[in-house]
């Protein structure tokens, strides 16, 4: 649906002009923008906990760790 005015009230278009965007487009770009932020921290988490396991702390409460 084509927007006439600049500050039309069609619900389908946000930006009125020359280049009309419609709310379904830019709900399409924000969840591809999602999908890949959500992608990325979970390589971020997996390359974090392979590359950098975390150190085993042991402690002097077990009775046998060599502390004495």
């Amino acid at each position: 649906m084509a927007c006439h005015t600049v500050f039309s009230n069609d619900g389908d278009c946000l930006f009125c002009g020359t280049r009309s965007i419609s709310n379904s487009q830019i709900m399409e770009l924000l969840q591809y923008i999602l999908v890949a932020v959500v992608v990325l921290v979970a390589l971020v988490w997996l390359f974090r906990k392979s590359l950098f396991p975390s150190k085993k702390t042991s402690g002097c409460g077990d009775g046998n760790c060599g502390c004495h």
